[in-house]
């Protein structure tokens, strides 16, 4: 398949998001966070666009909102997995 969606439901403590990815010819190609229900870590969500140009999830985490970069890295890391 081309193009897959994909998503994670998860909860990381006190944060809770669900995330879907588009990846197309081996590439990540779009990836959208549908629910991120957080304190002050609404920031952390600019973490996809770092994800896609490096095509890693080995990129830093958002200044003061670190706890959901990392649940989001993880998110995004299941949902590749699966």
């Amino acid at each position: 398949m081309a193009n897959a969606i994909d998503f994670l439901s998860n909860h990381h403590g006190f944060i809770f998001y669900q995330v879907f990815y588009r990846k197309e010819k081996g590439k990540i190609q779009d990836i959208k966070i549908n629910k991120h229900v957080n304190g002050k870590g609404k920031g952390a969500e600019e973490i996809t666009k770092d994800v896609i140009a490096q095509q890693s999830l080995k990129v830093d985490t958002v200044t003061g909102a670190t706890y959901s970069s990392i649940a989001i890295l993880k998110a995004i890391e299941q949902a590749l997995l699966q």
